[in-house]
């Protein structure tokens, strides 16, 4: 399969060839082209290189290793304030929980309530869809367990497990520390959410 290539926005071209292929070497050259879209914002091209990388073995090897001073990919694009970017490293399954060499995760860098909303949204659509792994990385990472989708809602993880969820997605946010009792914008708790579920 012919390699393709994409121009970022300074004129450098990126290269990023197909299927076939492995190792470590190729986890180094995909971090650094990665890394250069997220400096560069090219969010469609940092996009189409996660797509391609998904299934690789070495996919958390170019995604998850250090890559700048800031720290892993997701740190630099947190230190750049790219919301664009944070959405697109979380939505392709880099390891929020990876810390820097000053011991902080991306989201302990960040500092936007717009990069920190990315890491919430993370967290309630992997509730939603029962990634119960997925969850753990988050919680693990300092996403807060109450933190809402929206002030005009106010859903929290635990709404959204009550209403879509396994019942180990819920075991573990109450695990957690959820607050069972907290209440969304309309004054409903979860469980208001879960007698629906089960009564719809």
């Amino acid at each position: 399969m012919p390699a393709a290539s994409s121009t970022l926005t300074n004129g450098s071209s990126v290269s990023h060839a197909g299927a076939g292929g492995g190792g470590s070497g190729e986890g180094e050259n995909h971090s650094a082209m990665l890394l250069e879209c997220v400096r560069e914002g090219r969010v469609d091209v940092l996009r189409s290189i996660l797509a391609e990388l998904a299934n690789k073995p070495y996919f958390h090897e170019a995604v998850d290793s250090i890559a700048s001073n800031d720290g892993t990919l997701l740190h630099t694009a947190v230190s750049l304030g790219s919301v664009d970017c944070v959405r697109t490293l979380l939505s392709a399954g880099v390891n929020p929980c990876v810390q820097n060499d000053e011991g902080q995760t991306a989201l302990q860098r960040a500092t936007s309530e717009d990069i920190k909303s990315a890491f919430v949204q993370e967290l309630l659509q992997a509730v939603a869809q029962s990634k119960l792994g997925r969850l753990c990385q988050l919680l693990s990472a300092g996403v807060p367990i109450d933190a809402v989708d929206s002030p005009k809602s106010g859903n929290t993880a635990l709404h959204y497990a009550a209403s879509y969820s396994s019942d180990d997605v819920i075991r573990t946010l109450c695990e957690s520390g959820a607050h069972v009792n907290k209440a969304n914008a309309k004054g409903e708790t979860a469980l208001h959410d879960a007698v629906y579920r089960t009564s719809g």
